[in-house]
This record gives C-alpha cells, structure tokens and sequence, in this order.
C-alpha cells in the first residue's frame, strides 16, 4: 500500500484529533452538567439549575417571575420595570460583579443570596431589571448561588 502524502497525513491528524478538542471547548446555548438543567423562561434569559429545584406555580403581574423549590432551598427570579432591588434585606453584604456583561449585586443577609441587575435593557421609557433570589432553609451554599449566577445569559428582545 502506497505511504499516506504528508499534506493528507497533517489533515488526517488535524481532524483526527480537532474534533476531541472541540467537543471540550464550551459553547453558547451549551446543556447544562449531569445533575443540573438547562431553563430559559419565556426566551428572555437563560439559566441552569440543579435538577432537584422544581418550578412551582406562580402569578406573574406585571414582569416575568418564577419559583423553584427543593433541597432545602427556594430560588425565585423576578424580571421587568418593577423587579426586587434587595432593598428589604437587613445589612446585607454587598459584592459588585458582572452577569452576562452587566453591572450586578450580589446581596447576602440571613439565609438569603440575592442576584441583582440594575439594568438589563431599557425598553421605551422602562428600565428591564432582574432579581434571582435563593433563600436556604439551613445552612447558606454560596457556592450553589454562584454557580447558578453565574449560568446566567440575557437574551435579546423579540
């Protein structure tokens, strides 16, 4: 059998083993781990969550909400004109941060981690904000809140 030229062998390299590097690299709209799943309420954001936060029903006014439980833990986000700024809190710890290229909060006071994005998009006169707030029965996961705000991707208008 005749040798493989040297200009086919380096492309039979190259795909050989690209293909093994892309499938490690991230990409945009990627699942998310095992154990974990992938949400996007109503196409405006993105985010993962650990299977075992189920969605409870809610009643949404004026601004898209949502209510997930379990584990001990209940995570809840709020987006629109009127969304949660952690104003309630009593003497949380602040930390600045950004989610998705954005200027955000990260509030903690009690059992509570709170997510805050000032401004998400403007939308005519409003000021899009967003709030996700996780609430532990017990002993706080800050390790938890910041994976799940970290999953967090701002999606264009419609």
């Amino acid at each position: 059998m005749p040798e493989c030229p040297v200009h086919l062998r380096k492309l039979l390299q190259l795909f050989g083993v690209a293909p093994l590097f892309l499938m490690a690299l991230p990409s945009w709209g990627q699942q998310a781990s095992p154990g974990w799943v992938r949400e996007c309420p109503s196409d405006a954001f993105c985010f993962s969550r650990p299977v075992g936060l189920v969605a409870q029903p809610v009643q949404p006014i004026d601004s898209l909400t949502g209510t997930y439980r379990g584990g001990g833990v209940t995570l809840v986000f709020d987006m629109g004109a009127q969304a949660d700024d952690g104003r309630y809190l009593e003497a949380p710890k602040t930390q600045d941060t950004s989610i998705h290229g954005k200027p955000a909060r990260i509030l903690s006071a009690g059992h509570q981690v709170m997510l805050v994005v000032p401004l998400v998009r403007e939308s005519g006169p409003y000021k899009i904000r967003f709030a996700m707030s996780l609430q532990f029965d017990g002993k706080v996961q800050p390790e938890l809140a910041q994976r799940i705000f970290s999953s967090i991707e701002f999606k264009p208008p419609r």
